[in-house]
């Protein structure tokens, strides 16, 4: 577990799924993308995982994304090979000693199925509610309107129901960019693989850490032209991704994949211009 300005930071493990190898690596190869990636089905499914994001410190109770949750259905979830060996979302916050209703602050990354799914639970009337319902909820107000009228090639991930039950209980707040949550925390913007993606970045001055999201979503990805299918700006994504591996390179900061099933936090060291993961956890 890290500790940086005052939150002890924890990345948490929910649902294992796969997705067809070249949502997750584009054009590469399959012959290239399993010798960096030799985790996939007899489908060419990438085997993968979802995180939660948990802060806990200066009085608050922060979580970023919630994966995909319980409302998809078994069709879905067999789409995906959607498997929960931890159980929920609520199974794993117990397991660390979290209900629900302590949750102060919901970040969504983006709202993309696999990262806003579990933030609304059925409410048995086939309906949805928010699974927080005393935190506030954070997303760009970009993000929200790209969400609502997406582009073709991400229309598929995203669900309205996984955030308008948090808009309608009045439990959403939009940002306008660049955000400061509290010291030492805040949203950074990235805008290749959707609009307005929030990463989350906690430093001190001197350490720090950031969640990657999908703009490096595994190990795999530290290559700047392995790109995801998914993402809608892929040249925006090879320069945003060199920014961020040579800031965390060069300041010593610690780096959280959001898909990584193996490997969930690094630091980066930089040589013959290839950056080189040494794991944290």
């Amino acid at each position: 577990m890290l500790n940086i300005a005052g939150f002890e930071i924890s990345m948490l493990r929910l649902e294992d799924f796969g997705m067809e190898g070249g949502a997750f690596f584009g054009v590469v190869p399959r012959s290239l993308w399993l010798k960096a990636w030799p985790y996939a089905d007899d489908e060419n499914r990438a085997l993968a995982a979802t995180h939660t994001l948990l802060l806990r410190g200066n009085g608050r109770i922060i979580l970023a994304d919630a994966g995909i949750g319980v409302k998809q259905g078994e069709r879905r979830d067999g789409f995906y090979a959607v498997k929960r060996p931890r159980g929920t979302l609520t199974d794993v916050l117990a397991a660390n000693g979290i209900a629900p209703e302590d949750v102060t602050d919901f970040i969504y990354t983006h709202l993309h199925f696999d990262h806003a799914g579990g933030s609304t639970i059925p409410d048995g009337s086939g309906c949805a509610k928010p699974l927080f319902p005393n935190a506030r909820h954070y997303v760009q107000a970009k993000h929200v309107a790209w969400g609502r009228n997406p582009s073709d090639k991400d229309r598929a991930g995203f669900a309205p129901e996984n955030w308008e039950p948090v808009e309608r209980a009045g439990l959403m707040q939009e940002l306008d960019g660049e955000t400061e949550l509290a010291p030492g925390l805040r949203l950074v913007l990235s805008s290749g693989h959707t609009e307005s993606m929030q990463l989350v970045q906690v430093t001190d001055g001197s350490e720090g850490f950031i969640f990657a999201v999908d703009l490096i979503p595994m190990s795999a990805h530290l290559k700047p032209a392995w790109l995801a299918a998914l993402d809608n700006m892929p040249l925006l994504v090879v320069e945003e991704k060199k920014r961020l591996m040579k800031e965390v390179a060069d300041k010593g900061w610690k780096m959280a994949f959001s898909h990584d099933p193996h490997t969930t936090i690094v630091t980066l060291s930089e040589k013959d211009g290839k950056y080189i993961p040494t794991v944290v956890e």
